[in-house]
């Protein structure tokens, strides 16, 4: 890009004709951030399928979510997604803008989410409360992740959800709330 500099290919030396650091293996770096992309994807299929052993799969033993809901470890957040999902049918969740930065076994990451539920009319849900009528949610914001690599793959050690913007509406089609 001309007057920008490309983070990725300035941390993976992917520069024209540049050969990368002394020390530094480029192909494990690039293995690492997509095994890492992939967790991140596979965490948000989980909560929009309710795969409870998916979800669960993302996260570390000690695995900890904090967002505007609450704060829980990783199986009282499976929990709350499967309660969530049994009342709430349709839930889609979008992730971009992943920026990672590695550490050895450790990394962190930020990435922008999208996501959209359709909340039905008078059930009381543990994530929305109840709404007099069909409701879509929108949300957007960030997940700050720490992550960390085991003997079985990458996991969430710890997320951070931020959520900057949200939008209640009636329903553009309340019939996918049942």
């Amino acid at each position: 890009m001309v007057g920008l500099p490309d983070p990725l290919c300035e941390q993976v030396a992917c520069n024209i004709g540049a050969a990368p650091p002394k020390g530094r293996n480029i192909m494990k770096e690039l293995s690492d951030r997509l095994a890492i992309e992939e967790v991140l994807r596979r965490y948000m299929l989980a909560v929009d399928t309710a795969d409870a052993a998916a979800l669960r799969s993302v996260f570390s033993e000690e695995g900890r979510l904090r967002s505007a809901v609450g704060s829980f470890t990783a199986d009282e957040f499976v929990a709350f997604v499967c309660e969530m999902k049994s009342v709430v049918k349709v839930t889609l969740h979008h992730l971009s803008n992943t920026i990672i930065t590695l550490d050895g076994d450790n990394a962190t990451s930020v990435s922008y989410f999208n996501a959209v539920h359709v909340v039905p009319a008078k059930t009381p849900t543990n994530a929305f409360g109840q709404v007099d009528e069909a409701t879509d949610v929108t949300m957007a914001g960030q997940y700050h992740d720490q992550v960390k690599r085991f003997s079985d793959g990458w996991k969430i050690v710890d997320r951070f959800s931020v959520i900057a913007y949200q939008c209640w509406a009636p329903s553009r089609d309340p019939s996918r709330t049942s």
